[in-house]
C-alpha cells in the first residue's frame, strides 16, 4: 500500500500514534453513505496496519450533506437577513429539529442567495 512520505513521516515522529484520530469527511447522498463507508474503513485499518502492526486508532467520519429542503425563519424581527427575511449567515440550529440521538446540526453558511 502506497503512503504519503508525510504521513509516515508524521507518524513516525508522533509519540501517541496509539490513540491518533483519522477524521474523514464525505459529501454524498444517504443511500451511498454506507457503502463508501465499509470501503474507507476498510483502506483505513489497512494503511494503519501497515504501518504497525495491530494499530487500530479509532475512527470518527463526519458527514456532511446539504439539506436544500429545511427552511428557517428568524423569531425576532431584528434577526431577519435580507429582503427575504431569512436567518443571517453563521445560525446553527442545533436542538428541537435535530436528531435525537446522534450529533446532528443545522448551519446557514452563507446568506441567501434568492433574487
Amino acid at each position: 500500500m502506497m503512503h504519503n512520505p508525510l504521513n509516515v513521516k508524521f507518524f513516525i515522529s508522533c509519540s501517541f500514534s496509539a490513540i491518533i484520530w483519522v477524521i474523514l469527511f464525505i459529501v454524498l447522498p444517504l443511500r451511498f453513505m454506507f457503502q463508501v463507508l465499509r470501503s474507507e474503513v476498510s483502506a483505513i485499518r489497512r494503511a494503519c496496519a501497515s504501518l504497525q502492526q495491530g494499530y487500530e486508532p479509532s475512527v470518527t467520519f463526519i458527514v456532511v450533506q446539504k439539506r436544500h429542503h429545511t427552511r428557517f425563519f428568524p423569531l425576532l424581527k431584528e434577526d431577519e437577513d435580507g429582503k427575504n427575511r431569512n436567518v443571517p449567515a453563521g445560525t446553527i440550529v442545533d436542538s428541537k429539529i435535530t436528531h435525537p440521538v446522534e450529533l446532528d446540526f443545522f448551519l446557514a453558511s452563507h446568506a441567501s442567495i434568492q433574487v
